[in-house]
């Protein structure tokens, strides 16, 4: 196995930029399932497939920033999100090294001999996912990354590693704006940008506000639907808008209403603690049950059920 071996080196920065960050951005809805900085590691960056009993690497030093996340509600492929993320990096100033899918890149052997968090933080498909590494162009510090794209059920899985000194703080979530569902139609209807959806339909679906089952609590997130949606109140300062909480069929319509009115309350006063929306502007409710998307005889339904739309009222 050639192995190079890369000391990163800590720069002391006078007058120079330091590399000004990557950004991803994801077409779907986006949950972090993983996220850990740790200092002063060595990394084998894979730079080549599995042969001869190895995958041929280079060792990079420094510090490392671990991500992962689960996407849902894209129309993205494994194929078509790496590819997407590595031209999101090129533009952020980094070059390839290193490009495979599953066949190419040494499938179950490629797998099992570098570092990939384990489920369900991310998941592999050993027939189903590609991979691709590179570094930045800058040397000013020289930043390193890896990523790996799989797919599991209907969900896609991303796994991003980002090597440097100064790499740890640098990394930005940027919303593609395509995080939220039309109200028309079922679960499989158009997905676009708040803007869109509100101009177009006066309504729209925040796919990405998810609750803990059977609470108003939100779960762990960026709620990229929120920036966008605050963003839109601020750029069209006459408009006022009402949530709407639903639910899934399961349990009494009279709590089920109770919780979902809570579930629209909640994303009120997230936007007005958070976002700075001014009160007046916003109206909630909850109808539980009454207005379903999908089935509720499956899961899935279920899950689509479970939401909160916001719909222009002047």
């Amino acid at each position: 196995m050639n192995r190079l071996h890369y000391a990163v080196l800590i720069f002391l920065f006078t007058g120079i930029q330091a590399f000004s960050g990557v950004e991803i951005s994801f077409s779907g809805v986006s949950k972090e399932t993983f996220s850990e900085r740790e200092l002063s590691v060595s990394y084998d960056l894979p730079i080549g497939p599995f042969q001869n009993d190895a995958i041929e690497s280079v060792q990079v030093r420094g510090s490392i920033l671990k991500k992962a996340w689960q996407i849902t509600k894209t129309v993205e492929t494994v194929d078509s999100l790496s590819e997407n993320l590595k031209k999101q990096l090129k533009n952020s100033g980094f070059e390839i090294l290193y490009e495979c899918n599953s066949k190419s890149c040494g499938g179950f052997d490629f797998r099992f001999n570098t570092v990939i968090l384990p489920d369900p933080e991310m998941h592999i498909d050993l027939g189903s996912f590609s991979f691709f590494s590179g570094r930045s162009l800058s040397k000013n510090p020289r930043e390193f990354v890896s990523c790996i794209v799989s797919r599991g059920g209907e969900s896609l899985f991303v796994q991003l590693f980002v090597i440097g000194d100064k790499a740890v703080s640098n990394l930005k979530i940027k919303s593609l704006n395509k995080v939220s569902e039309s109200v028309e139609g079922n679960a499989s209807s158009l997905r676009g940008t708040i803007k869109d959806l509100l101009d177009l339909n006066g309504s729209a679906i925040l796919s990405d506000v998810v609750f803990k089952a059977g609470s108003s609590e939100l779960m762990e997130g960026d709620y990229l639907s929120l920036v966008d949606l605050a963003k839109y109140l601020k750029e069209n300062k006459d408009i006022k808008i009402a949530l709407v909480g639903h639910t899934d069929s399961e349990g009494d319509l009279a709590k089920n209403i109770e919780l979902s009115k809570d579930r629209a309350e909640i994303v009120k006063k997230k936007l007005i603690s958070e976002f700075r929306v001014k009160e007046e502007r916003l109206d909630f409710h909850g109808i539980g049950f009454l207005s379903p998307r999908s089935s509720n005889l499956n899961s899935k339904g279920r899950s689509d059920n479970r939401r909160v739309e916001v719909i222009v009222i002047k």
